[in-house]
């Protein structure tokens, strides 16, 4: 993956969050997925806390998404987004340095 890219990928999605570290108070997020799914987005920090809930509750159908979090309220350090559907669970790590 690119530099500041952070990529995961299995046989029903692909997961990509940048920039990573996030200096602008902005995740950008995409997303493919190979089947109908409703998705679900958490931002956990080091803690194990959920510190924002970002849920999409329109179900998506199979193809690939974007989207763009506002991450400002959080403070500088690492977090996990978790996407998690019915099916399956991935979390990534990212940075945010204001």
């Amino acid at each position: 993956a690119p530099l500041g890219v952070i990529e995961h990928q299995n046989s029903n999605f692909e997961l990509i969050s940048f920039p990573n570290p996030a200096k602008n108070g902005l995740l950008n997020v995409s997303y493919t997925i190979d089947r109908i799914e409703n998705i679900n987005f958490d931002i956990i920090n080091i803690l194990g806390e959920t510190v924002l809930t970002l849920n999409d509750h329109s179900a998506k159908t199979n193809g690939q998404y974007n989207r763009t979090f506002d991450i400002s309220t959080l403070t500088n350090g690492t977090y996990f987004l978790k996407l998690s559907t019915l099916s399956f669970t991935e979390t990534l790590r990212f940075v945010v340095a204001h």
